[in-house]
């Protein structure tokens, strides 16, 4: 039932986009859970883009999305996560989902001046299998881990999604 009730609200997604700072949602989700995790849980923030920068989106959704990708990480057993933020011009990324050697997320916003803000989250835990990758943005997926269904993640590319980014 809960997972039914997040299919719902996602779907009927009517959240306005306004102009935003992602790179400070960033570094708050980061301030905020470093509070909550363990010491020895470490998180590394490079931006190699302006701290104003601005994309038509949400900071709160963006901070909620943000921080459930770095939950993720700690929960499967990651101790380190890499963060990096940086601009590229439009035509020198395209949009699709990358998929690294050790699998790792990554998620792009569109900005307003036509160029990508490109996120990317490496972290050193076990990665995820590249035949499952998809798995773990799908809802109630049968490839069902024992720490989760992954519904954080798939609302996360539905909300990424909806500000006009890939995850």
């Amino acid at each position: 039932k809960e997972a039914l009730r997040l299919v719902n609200m996602a779907a009927s997604l009517e959240l306005p986009l306004r102009l935003c700072n992602p790179v400070q949602s960033l570094t708050t989700a980061v301030e905020d859970l470093k509070q909550k995790l363990p010491l020895n849980f470490q998180i590394q923030l490079f931006r190699e883009c302006p701290q104003d920068t601005q994309i038509a989106g949400r900071e709160d959704v963006l901070s909620w999305c943000f921080t459930e990708i770095m939950s993720n990480s700690y929960t499967y057993d990651a101790k380190l996560i890499v963060i990096r933020v940086r601009l590229t011009a439009r035509g020198s990324v395209q949009p699709t989902i990358e998929s690294r050697a050790a699998d790792k997320a990554s998620s792009r916003a569109q900005t307003l001046d036509e160029s990508w803000l490109h996120l990317t989250f490496e972290d050193d835990g076990p990665g995820v299998p590249s035949d499952h990758y998809e798995d773990v943005f799908a809802l109630e997926k049968e490839y069902l881990t024992p720490k989760g269904y992954g519904n954080a993640m798939y609302l996360c590319r539905i909300y990424i999604k909806h500000m006009r980014g890939v995850m």
